[in-house]
Formats: C-alpha cells, sequence, structure tokens
C-alpha cells in the first residue's frame, strides 16, 4: 500500500481591530431624590457638596398631585397623586424653588428647607396660585436668600400659620445670613411668625403691595422678631391683621438702629385689628411710621425706638387709634411727630395717645428714658388730634409742643427735669379740653400762644410747675376761654400775661415761696360785661420777694384778689391806663404785713386807699 502524506494546515494570521470607544449603560446620578411616602412628598437636592445650582419647579397639576421639573436638565418626575403635605430640602448653592398651586388645593402642609451644608451665597423661593390647607414653612441659611409668598395676580391662601426663619449656617466656617427680601401680596394667611436669627443680617419684609389684588389679610395676629442688631424694614400695607379672629396679637420685637416699622402706604387702607406691640429693643435709630387710611382698631403700644411719625403725609382720611396708642421710648431718647408742618393736606388723628417716658411697670427690658436722654413730641400745625394726649415725663429733658388742634384734653405730668411745654408758639392751635401741666423740680417752661398770628385757643389752663427757676407766660395770641390756674412751688420764677392775651372768666396764680416771684399781667381777664367777682387773685407764702406790676393797658373785668404775705411785696397799678372793671372795680389786698409797708402804687400814692376802687383789708 502506497503511503500519502497528509497535507499541513494553512495557518491564519489573526485579524487585529482598530482602537474605538464602547458605549456603555447610562449611569448618569440624578440630582433630586424624590421619595412619595405616606402622602408626604420629600423632594431633595443631592449635592451635599454644594458644587451646583438646583432650580426646580414643582406644579399641582391636580388636587393634591404634584409634577417636578428639574429646570438645569429638563427632566421631569411624576405626577404623584394622594400627596397631603410637600416637603423640600435643598442643600446646594443658589437655590431656587418655586411652587405653582395652579389653582388647586393642598390638603396638608408644604415646607421648603433650604439647610446644611452648603446652603450658599442665595437662595430663591416662590408660591403661588392655591391653598394650603396647612402650614407653610421657609427656612433658609444662605447668605442672602429671597422669598416671595404670592405673586398679586393669582390669589394664595394659607389655613395654617406661615412661618419664616432666616439663619447663618450652624457650623465653623459656614456661611454668614447677611440678607433677607420677604414679600407677601396677593395672600390670606391665617397666622404668622417671622424670626430673623443673624445679627448680620439687613430684612426687607414686605406685608402687601399698593394695587388691586396686591394686599394681604392675615386673619389672626403675628410674631414677627429680629435678633439685636438686625438693621431692616418692616412695611404693612394694603390689607389687614388680626382683624378676622377676636383676641389676635401682633408683636413686632428687636432688632438694631436701622429697624424701621411702617403701617400703611398712605393710599390703600390698612386695618390692624390685634393688640399690637412694636419694641425696637433700645435701638438709637429704629423708626416707626403710620400713615393716612389706616385703622389700628385694638390697643397699640410702640416701645424702644427713635422716632415715631403719625399721619406725616396728611390725607383725607385720617389715622384712626381705635382703643388708643401707647408711646413708652428708649433710653437714648425719642421724637414723636403727630403730622407734619409742611403737609400737602391737613391731617386727622382720632383717638387717645399717651406718651409715657416715665417707668414703665411690668416692661422687662426698659425703665424709661434714662436722665440724660431728651423725648420730644409734636402735634404738628396742619394736624387735628381728635381725642385726648397725655404725657408722662422723665427725670430729663422733654418737650411736649402743641401747634395743631387737640379736640380733647392735654395733660402733661412730669418727674424732676427742665422740661417745656408749648402750645401755638408757630401758628394758632386749639385745645378743646382743659390742658392740664404738672412738673416737678426743675427749671420748667410753659407757653400758651405766640406774639403774632392766629389765636392759640385752650379752653382751660391749669399749670402747677414744682420747685425751681420757673417760667410760664401767656403771649399775646393766647385765648383761655375760661379760667386759668398757675401755682408754683420755691425758686425764683416769672409769670407773664402778655397785652393782648385773654383769660375769658378769672386767673388764679399762686407764686409760691421763697424766691424772687414776678409777675408782669399786661393781658385781659374776666368777662366782657363785667362782673363783682375776683377776677384776679394772686397768692404767695412766706420768704417770698413778690413784685406783681399790673401793667398799662391790662383791662380787669372784676375785683383784683391780692394775698401776699411779705414785707418786700410790690404792687404797680397805673392807674391811668388800666381798668378794673370799668372803673367800678376793687383792687383788695389780703393779709400784707404789716399793713401798708409792702405797698408801692406808682400813679396812685394821692388817692385815699379807702375808696370804691382800692381798698386795703389788713
Amino acid at each position: 500500500m502506497k503511503r500519502t502524506r497528509r497535507a499541513r494546515p494553512a495557518t491564519k494570521r489573526p485579524l487585529w481591530a482598530r482602537p474605538c470607544l464602547e458605549s456603555l449603560e447610562d449611569r448618569c446620578c440624578p440630582t433630586v431624590t424624590i421619595n412619595p411616602v405616606s402622602g408626604t412628598l420629600n423632594v431633595q437636592d443631592d449635592d451635599n457638596a454644594g458644587i451646583i445650582q438646583p432650580n426646580l419647579s414643582i406644579t399641582e397639576t391636580a388636587a393634591n398631585t404634584f409634577r417636578v421639573k428639574d429646570n438645569n436638565t429638563a427632566t421631569v418626575y411624576g405626577p404623584f397623586s394622594g400627596i397631603n403635605n410637600l416637603v423640600v430640602t435643598l442643600y446646594s448653592y443658589y437655590d431656587n424653588l418655586t411652587i405653582n398651586l395652579n389653582g388647586f388645593t393642598t390638603a396638608g402642609s408644604i415646607a421648603e428647607n433650604c439647610a446644611g451644608v452648603g446652603s450658599g451665597p442665595a437662595n430663591f423661593f416662590q408660591i403661588v396660585n392655591g391653598r394650603v390647607n396647612g402650614n407653610l414653612y421657609v427656612l433658609a441659611q444662605g447668605v442672602s436668600n429671597t422669598s416671595l409668598i404670592g405673586d398679586g395676580v393669582n390669589p394664595l391662601t394659607v389655613g395654617g400659620q406661615l412661618n419664616i426663619q432666616y439663619q447663618s449656617e450652624g457650623w465653623a466656617g459656614g456661611d454668614t445670613n447677611t440678607s433677607n427680601t420677604t414679600t407677601v401680596e396677593g395672600a390670606t394667611i391665617n397666622s404668622m411668625n417671622y424670626k430673623s436669627l443673624s445679627p448680620s443680617a439687613t430684612d426687607n419684609l414686605t406685608l402687601g403691595v399698593t394695587g388691586a389684588g396686591k394686599g394681604f389679610t392675615e386673619k389672626g395676629g403675628a410674631s414677627i422678631s429680629f435678633t439685636s442688631g438686625n438693621s431692616y424694614t418692616l412695611s404693612m400695607a394694603n390689607g389687614s391683621v388680626g382683624a378676622a379672629i377676636a383676641g389676635s396679637q401682633l408683636n413686632i420685637l428687636g432688632g438694631g438702629s436701622g429697624a424701621s416699622v411702617t403701617l400703611g402706604d398712605g393710599t390703600s387702607a390698612f386695618t390692624d385689628g390685634a393688640t399690637t406691640v412694636i419694641d425696637l429693643d433700645n435701638t438709637s435709630g429704629g423708626t416707626i411710621t403710620v400713615n393716612d387710611n389706616v385703622l389700628l382698631s385694638s390697643t397699640t403700644r410702640f416701645d424702644d425706638y427713635a422716632n415715631i411719625a403719625i399721619d406725616p403725609n396728611g390725607g383725607p382720611n385720617g389715622v384712626n387709634l381705635g382703643k388708643g396708642l401707647t408711646i413708652w421710648n428708649s433710653d437714648a431718647g425719642s421724637t414723636v411727630n403727630l403730622g407734619d408742618a409742611t403737609n400737602t393736606f391737613n391731617g386727622t388723628i382720632t383717638g387717645t395717645i399717651t406718651f409715657d417716658t416715665g417707668h414703665i411697670a411690668g416692661d422687662s427690658d426698659d425703665g424709661g428714658s434714662s436722665a440724660g436722654a431728651v423725648d420730644t413730641l409734636t402735634l404738628e400745625s396742619l394736624e387735628t388730634l381728635k381725642g385726648t394726649l397725655a404725657a408722662n415725663l422723665n427725670t430729663s429733658t422733654d418737650t411736649i409742643d402743641v401747634e395743631g388742634d387737640l379736640n380733647g384734653a392735654l395733660t402733661v405730668s412730669g418727674a424732676n427735669g427742665q422740661d417745656t411745654v408749648m402750645v401755638g408758639q408757630t401758628a394758632g392751635a386749639t385745645i378743646s379740653g382743659t390742658a392740664t401741666v404738672t412738673l416737678g423740680s426743675g427749671d420748667d417752661t410753659v407757653t400758651v400762644g405766640a406774639a403774632a398770628g392766629s389765636p392759640t385757643t385752650v379752653n382751660k389752663a391749669s399749670f402747677t410747675l414744682g420747685n425751681g427757676g420757673d417760667t410760664v407766660t401767656l403771649a399775646q395770641t393766647a385765648v383761655i376761654t375760661t379760667t386759668a390756674t398757675v401755682t408754683l412751688g420755691s425758686g425764683n420764677d416769672q409769670v407773664t400775661v402778655n397785652q393782648g392775651a385773654r383769660i375769658g372768666t378769672s386767673a388764679s396764680i399762686g407764686l409760691g415761696s421763697t424766691g424772687a416771684k414776678t409777675l408782669d399781667f399786661a393781658g385781659n381777664v374776666g368777662p366782657t360785661g363785667g362782673t363783682t367777682a375776683n377776677v384776679l387773685t394772686v397768692t404767695s407764702g412766706a420768704n417770698a420777694g413778690v413784685d406783681v406790676e399790673l401793667q398799662s393797658g391790662a383791662v380787669f373785668g372784676g375785683n383784683i384778689d391780692l394775698v401776699l404775705t411779705q414785707s418786700s411785696n410790690i404792687v404797680d397799678y397805673l392807674a391811668g391806663n388800666t381798668a378794673i372793671n370799668g372803673g367800678a372795680g376793687k383792687l383788695i389786698a389780703f393779709g400784707h404785713t404789716p399793713a401798708d409797708s409792702f405797698l408801692f402804687l406808682n400813679g396812685f400814692d394821692s388817692i385815699n386807699r379807702t375808696t370804691t376802687n382800692f381798698t386795703v383789708v389788713p
């Protein structure tokens, strides 16, 4: 057999592929985690390092049904139905969150939380158009935060509490909160709790904006608090607070020297039906302003401010103080202006004002003005106060100035200090009630009227000044409709009734004891038709050196009764130019010791002192 040789198989060379990229499966991690649990939709960004800038839109597409959109990636999540509560937690820088309820009602609450590491330089939040049956929470820890509650176009309702809190990050090296802007417009809220916890922050809180549909209604009260050092602007306008729920309270507390609170915009109606306390916490520059068309229907107290302006621009509607306004003050002193002398429109304030710079029982942070503080209250010339004005002054240099019209009474009481009370010194003023001024020791001054101009009319005047060098003046334009009573303590005192001044019924002037006393009377006292009663009674006490000057041009509609007790007393009576009830009245001197030594009658030396015109009664 022939052997056959097998052929060796041919060897194939391997084929090598060219280098290329292989497509892998999509392993991108979403920046948002959404977790619906037991009716609560939890939305959270996953950027704990705080690198990206989440921009989320959450829309309620049907009742209790929500869709979430990541605007950075155009990714849409949902819809998620059966959602009663919404919780959004954002960690990144520049958080941007908008919630549109789309006209629907959320059964529960909504919470927006910009918190944790890297909460960032700026955060933005807005919720619009619909109703939250429960509470609405906003917590932000960024350097700068903006929260818009409503848009002034579509109404927003919060059936529970609107709770807003701003603060710095609570870890070493974290961001410090320095700026917060919050606007509530076109919204109805059951109640509100607002806290700004960073002393470095400047806050701008606006509740209600001028314009149709842009106002706000807060059915119950509100607690709005700022940390000491906060510089903030708070305005409330075009709506109401606490008007729908009886017993509501509005408390605005704290802040720094730049604190400013404004009630009303001067055009839109604003009603505060809550029992209100605005306490700016001993600030040296805080300002409270109440504009035209504001009703403070319950009791109101302002405290620890530097400046208060009520109805500063006047207007047709006026300011109504309801159950009354009590004004306390700061340790640094204060200025209160009722109206403004440069207004285009006359203004009206209705209600009772109590200006209390003295010790405040029960006020935990303020015992009244410090001794060196200066407190001033002015009722401006173009303003009418339809009510009473009461002032309780502390041991400092205080001023009460009434230049407008006061339809009620003026009551001023003061401790020791150098106080000034003025009525109608720059323009004709009116006090329809009684002007009662009671001041303690110190060199005090009380002035009614001016040297020229319109009359200043006071129905009845009673001035009691303690020890010190006191001055009481009824200037040329002063008109006391009924009686004037002046009572002085010890000290060198001066009482002046200028020519042109008029006291309608009678005047009683007690010059006090110990010191040099001067009465300079050139005015008109007593009824026009005359009376047989005393129209001027002047008394003095022990150790008083008294100079009573009945000047040329003085007119007395009845008898003059002098009860002067010291030998140094002097009466100057210029008979040729002075009328005592048309010549039928009497000048009666009682109680002098000795009988004649105190009396120097210039121009009367030759007249028999027993005539009907002059009687000396030892």
